[in-house]
């Protein structure tokens, strides 16, 4: 398949003897032809998940049901922790304290984050509650299991906080300056220091292990590790102590960050400015590791949206970020649509049955 041909007629098929047309048709005949598939390629939906009533919302977490979380701007101003589903769209979880909430991450209905400046925890049965009242801080992270880590702050340092599913704390870790930011289903979990200049992983208990200055975002159950060094987006694998650089989607960018990745081995994350909306959502997995624009994977009928941040991923390839359109941003979902093959097998056969019309096939 590697040479160019001059002419069809004089290439040998692989019977001897019969010109590779003759074999198209003889093939055809004895239903034999193999058809050839096109090269499969994913596009991507936008489902937009509107506000609160205010101007802008973003989606930072979802679920392997295809529930999100975030949060969202009220018309007030005040920013009010969601969560979202397709049937009942987007819904307030309030905040407790008079302050802001922000929803961080999402198992089934189950919700963490913040509130007030407080750990919170939010079920469908319970509302938002809190689960370190006496202490500032956030849930960063939920596992499959309901578990939960985060942190507290003393005034002093942060402390890495964890919780049971039923919001039993563990002992307060002793290291200071250190936040938990993801925890995978077996219970292990990655952190960073406050200045972000490098992380931890923890097996759930026991000492750390430093990552030097991989800063990480999210892990999975086979300790593979996302998030960047140096400002570049990375790939950690603890078992294997290899790290992978993911680029940038231009040289020009500022920084790259790999932010999450599905138990199917999916990345997404972002590429672009230090802060602001100059930033661009990109998506690769752990098989080919380059990263493309989520932007230019959209369907067709998506034109105009521009992807600027991919936070989280399931394992369905649902990914959730923040898009914008027509100078708007809102919380996304974009759901991938693969194109099925297309198989060959009727134009190959009709093109020779074409010029040799007058062909048999012999029974």
């Amino acid at each position: 398949m590697g040479r160019r041909r001059k002419s069809v007629n004089h290439r040998r098929s692989s019977l001897p003897g019969v010109p590779l047309v003759k074999y198209f048709v003889l093939s055809a005949c004895l239903g034999i032809l193999t058809p050839i598939p096109a090269i499969a390629a994913t596009t991507y939906t936008v489902t937009d998940l509107g506000t609160l009533g205010g101007t802008s919302s973003y989606g930072t977490a979802i679920s392997e049901s295809g529930k999100a979380t975030g949060a969202s701007l009220l018309s007030g101003g005040q920013t009010h922790a969601f969560i979202w589903d397709a049937v009942n769209g987007m819904q307030d979880l309030g905040a407790i304290g008079g302050g802001d909430s922000h929803g961080l991450d999402i198992s089934d209905d189950n919700i963490v984050g913040d509130t007030s400046g407080q750990a919170f925890r939010y079920t469908p049965a319970t509302g938002m509650v809190l689960i370190d009242g006496a202490n500032t801080g956030a849930a960063t992270g939920l596992n499959a299991g309901k578990s939960a880590v985060g942190y507290r702050d003393n005034g002093v340092a942060s402390r890495i906080r964890t919780w049971s599913p039923s919001d039993v704390p563990a002992s307060i870790y002793p290291a200071s300056d250190l936040r938990a930011v993801a925890v995978n289903d077996l219970g292990q979990f990655v952190g960073v220091n406050t200045s972000a200049s490098g992380g931890i992983y923890s097996p759930g208990s026991g000492p750390f292990t430093p990552l030097g200055t991989f800063v990480p975002t999210d892990v999975d159950s086979t300790r593979l590790i996302t998030g960047s060094i140096g400002g570049i987006a990375a790939l950690l694998d603890f078992d294997t102590n290899t790290t992978t650089l993911l680029g940038k989607l231009s040289p020009t960018d500022a920084v790259s960050r790999a932010l999450g990745i599905s138990p199917t081995g999916t990345i997404v994350g972002v590429s672009g400015a230090i802060s602001g909306n100059a930033t661009r959502a990109f998506v690769t997995d752990t098989t080919s590791l380059t990263i493309q624009d989520l932007t230019s994977l959209l369907d067709i009928s998506f034109a105009g949206w521009t992807i600027l941040s991919a936070d989280d991923v399931n394992s369905t390839g649902q990914i959730i970020g923040v898009g914008q359109f027509g100078g708007v941003s809102h919380a996304v979902i974009l759901t991938p649509v693969p194109e099925p093959s297309t198989w060959l097998l009727a134009a190959v056969a009709a093109l020779p049955l074409a010029f040799h019309r007058r062909t048999r096939c012999h029974r």
